[in-house]
């Protein structure tokens, strides 16, 4: 995907598209890289787009499904697709079916909902020993934010 390719509705829709795999040649993924490698963005990319395509028995699904566009560029899924509704994580673990072998666990990033906005805002860098930081969820909401988060679902 180049930038000049890029429109609006792919930032905010990822999963309406239907052009995965298909707005430039996609190069061999490099699994031994080890340091960038322009292939691996793009086929990373292109993954991170695809896990928002919604596919049966998601809410929602849409034809051509998820599977059936991994399976197009040789990759599949290889697990069902995980989603928490405990803590509205979304995910899914694809490998590839052909040479070069690789594998890659691909997360649902913020999506415009309210319990999406709602679990961002409980993230905090907590310090843990060594003086380094870590990300932490309080999945205990203050009261502010429970309020805020019912006048949000209220709204849409």
């Amino acid at each position: 995907m180049r930038t000049e390719d890029t429109t609006f509705d792919d930032l905010t829709n990822p999963g309406a598209a239907r052009d995965f795999f298909k707005r430039r040649p996609m190069p061999p993924f490099e699994p031994n890289a080890e340091g960038f490698s322009l292939a691996n963005a793009l086929w990373l990319m292109e993954l991170s787009r695809i896990v928002y395509r919604r596919d049966a028995p998601e809410t929602g699904a849409l034809v051509p499904s998820r599977s059936g566009f991994l399976e197009n560029a040789g990759v599949r899924q290889v697990a069902p697709f995980f989603n928490s509704d405990r803590t509205d994580t979304q995910a899914m673990l694809v490998a590839s079916e052909r040479e070069p072998r690789f594998a890659a666990l691909v997360f649902r990033g913020t999506e415009q909902r309210p319990k999406d906005l709602v679990t961002d805002i409980l993230f905090a860098a907590k310090k843990v020993s060594g003086g380094s930081s870590q990300l932490t969820c309080d999945k205990t909401p203050s009261a502010e934010i429970k309020s805020k988060a019912a006048a949000a679902e209220s709204v849409g």
